[in-house]
């Protein structure tokens, strides 16, 4: 959130771009959507820093969506042929192979934790546990698509007030990167609130600390990458996503229901189950050779398989291959007369 210009610099921006006949600028917020538990615990936080600011702007019920930022700039892609929307959908690719080529494969994903809420100026924020799996995260986004960074970005104000050596290594970030938290600077945290009186959210936030609203520390698995709509004071619009990608890694554990048939109304609905508990992952298999009837045990066996949703091991087998397939941006077989396409819906 911290890194967002300002919207007078925004627009300026964008007079400038139209007059050289070149792409506008655009803010877009490449982040891990909050999720589960941990939202409860923001949706609450916000909740009782409403109650207490008269313009508090941040409203995850039906607005904002509460989030952790990996890598927020404006982007201004350099070709001049190409349009602003050719530019967003630069910066998607980009992100698209970061996730499933790097992130999903390598990495899955990350296990975050959510604890004490502070505050900054006019912002109200809940830290962010800085955990290997999470720097790594930002930095593999920011090295896949800073190349697209609005080039010569101002600073914020705020990183002026910074004591040395913190303010040299983010105006450096600015100046290179677009942001002043990347890499060394990066410093993740959810923004439960803003409000035009500073003095009122320090005092706003030093209640709820000493309250009982908040749990101690709040945890959840980052199954989402996101790219978001900026809106006001670094907000992310709710359902204004430009794109969306799961980095579940498919544990074992995690499947519960698989489906034989048309592959592509399945596949369509699959691609489309991508917001809550990681949503799901699609393998085409091959079909195996027919067995022999099986006997009345056997049935028996494969009956209580199905009812308790267990997943036969030679299939379970197929299923890992095809999912390091996927994230590797290889492909098992295609679907054909002697294949047969089965979707998994992983909720974990």
């Amino acid at each position: 959130m911290l890194g967002l210009v300002t919207a007078a610099a925004a627009m300026t921006m964008t007079s400038t771009a139209a007059s050289f006949g070149i792409a506008a600028p655009v803010s877009i917020d490449i982040h891990l959507p909050v999720t589960n538990g941990a939202a409860k615990t923001a949706l609450a936080a916000s909740a009782y820093l409403h109650s207490k600011l008269k313009d508090d702007a941040i409203d995850f019920i039906t607005a904002d969506t509460p989030h952790i930022t990996l890598y927020l700039t404006m982007w201004q892609c350099t070709n001049p042929a190409e349009s602003t929307t050719d530019c967003i959908e630069s910066v998607k690719e980009a992100v698209d192979t970061t996730v499933k080529e790097v992130l999903a494969n390598s990495q899955g994903p990350c296990e975050l934790t959510l604890t004490n809420p502070y505050s900054q100026g006019q912002y109200a924020f809940l830290n962010v546990s800085l955990t290997p799996c999470l720097q790594y995260y930002s930095d593999s986004i920011v090295n896949a698509t800073h190349a697209f960074a609005e080039p010569n970005q101002t600073a914020p104000s705020w990183v002026s007030t910074l004591p040395e050596p913190e303010r040299s290594e983010k105006l450096k970030d600015v100046a290179l990167y677009g942001s002043p938290n990347v890499f060394n600077q990066f410093q993740p945290h959810v923004t439960v609130g803003w409000a035009s009186d500073a003095d009122a959210v320090g005092a706003a936030v030093a209640a709820m600390a000493s309250s009982s609203v908040l749990p101690v520390v709040s945890g959840f698995s980052s199954q989402l990458v996101a790219m978001g709509t900026v809106g006001p004071h670094g907000t992310v619009l709710m359902h204004q996503d430009y794109g969306r990608w799961n980095v579940s890694n498919g544990h074992d554990d995690g499947c519960t229901t698989l489906y034989p048939g048309d592959t592509t109304q399945e596949e369509k609905a699959c691609k489309a189950d991508l917001v809550t508990d990681g949503g799901c992952l699609w393998c085409t298999l091959p079909k195996t050779a027919a067995a022999p009837p099986p006997t009345a045990a056997a049935a028996a066996a494969a009956a209580a398989a199905a009812a308790a949703r267990v997943v036969p091991g030679g299939l379970m087998a197929k299923r890992r291959a095809c999912l390091s397939a996927i994230h590797s941006k290889t492909h098992p077989p295609s679907a054909s007369s002697s294949n047969l396409a089965v979707k998994f819906k992983c909720d974990a």
